[in-house]
């Protein structure tokens, strides 16, 4: 790794979330010159609960599932991706002052202003979404990590009452052929992602915008 200073970080749970909730934002942030880096907690060796195809591969799941995140960031314009390795579904159980200090290790050599995570309540409450959560959120408040002094949180129904500030919301129609590719490279997971994006085809009206908000920056808590 050259040190090379990156303006966003996705800090993330599993492979595929990148592609379900920032696919538009990456590839936006690498039509700029300014591609992202991808953090990932888990290999996803949990995601055969979501595809038939993925139990039949069993124990080479994980695996399977880093090399399908490689294929999705080589489309959406992901710079470099790393993974803690923490077991999928469990994230919650881990040492969170290590996951905090091995994440920040990872970044520090990226040099990110920005770390882009999921909110508090995980979005959909899964229990690895809210534990990488509030591990990114330490990272940013506890200033782990020199210049990131910015803490997103991908959007959802909760940060929009809160009354959050909305950073940036992209219509996924303009980024859609891109976004499609990343799903579809998901292979394993194919049954869950039809389950919610269809055959691909175009952009579910549900699932058109992708939205960021604002929740930390320069020490200042939003709102």
């Amino acid at each position: 790794m050259d040190g090379m200073k990156t303006p966003v970080a996705l800090l993330l749970a599993h492979p595929d979330d990148e592609a379900f909730l920032a696919a538009a934002l990456c590839r936006r942030l690498a039509e700029r010159g300014e591609p992202a880096v991808l953090l990932t907690a888990t290999r996803g060796d949990a995601g055969k609960r979501g595809s038939e195809l993925a139990a039949a591969l069993g124990r080479r799941l994980g695996e399977i599932r880093e090399q399908e995140l490689a294929d999705a960031a080589a489309i959406l314009g992901i710079r470099e991706v790393g993974h803690l390795g923490y077991p999928d579904g469990r994230l919650a159980e881990a040492d969170e002052r290590e996951a905090v200090e091995r994440a920040a290790q990872w970044l520090a050599v990226r040099r990110p202003s920005t770390l882009v995570t999921f909110p508090p309540d995980g979005g959909n409450g899964h229990p690895d979404h809210r534990a990488i959560s509030r591990i990114g959120t330490r990272l940013v408040r506890e200033r782990r990590v020199p210049g990131l002094d910015r803490l997103v949180y991908i959007g959802s129904e909760t940060l929009a009452q809160e009354g959050r500030k909305e950073a940036l919301a992209l219509d996924t129609k303009a980024f859609w052929p891109a976004k499609a590719a990343a799903l579809a490279a998901h292979r394993s997971q194919r049954d869950t992602i039809s389950a919610y994006f269809g055959d691909l085809s175009e952009a579910p009206e549900a699932w058109r915008f992708e939205r960021f908000y604002l929740a930390w920056e320069d020490g200042r808590e939003w709102p």
